[in-house]
């Protein structure tokens, strides 16, 4: 039997906003999917998983129809980890989230982005220094 003693997991989603309009989503409907992961994420519990937690949670809201910028996961990384031994890792606050790269692309992206909302587990070492002022960010709350 194999057991990871910590890990960091990432994904991305895309809300679709041409079904959305045939199952009438409304925006209740996104924050309560929003919800769902974050507090779904607390719940996923068995034999093999327990104590997983929600460190972050973005969401980018686009100008335009159509659009999204994808992967954004592979843009958050761990500060360092080139220089660590991973497998001694066993806390969020081991280390600082570095999401320069996501700061980057969203900077590039800006004239196409409308607002970015944000959730943030308050454990979590992260440096939002250097993204656009003409971002909006809007602090997710459940």
């Amino acid at each position: 039997e194999y057991i990871l003693s910590y890990s960091l997991i990432s994904f991305y989603g895309v809300i679709n906003e041409n079904a959305a309009k045939h199952t009438l989503l409304t925006k209740d409907d996104v924050l309560l999917l929003l919800e769902g992961m974050w507090d779904g994420t607390k719940n996923l519990i068995s034999r093999s998983k327990f104590g997983q937690m929600p460190r972050l949670l973005l969401k980018v809201n686009y100008k335009e129809g159509n659009y999204h910028i994808g992967d954004l996961d592979k843009l958050v990384t761990i500060e360092g980890l080139e220089q660590r031994n991973q497998e001694k890792i066993r806390d969020i606050s081991e280390f600082e989230l570095d999401i320069s790269k996501l700061i980057d692309t969203l900077n590039k992206n800006k004239e196409k982005i409308d607002s970015v909302d944000l959730k943030i587990d308050d454990r979590v070492k992260i440096n939002l220094e250097g993204l656009d002022p003409a971002i909006k960010i809007n602090n997710i709350v459940f």
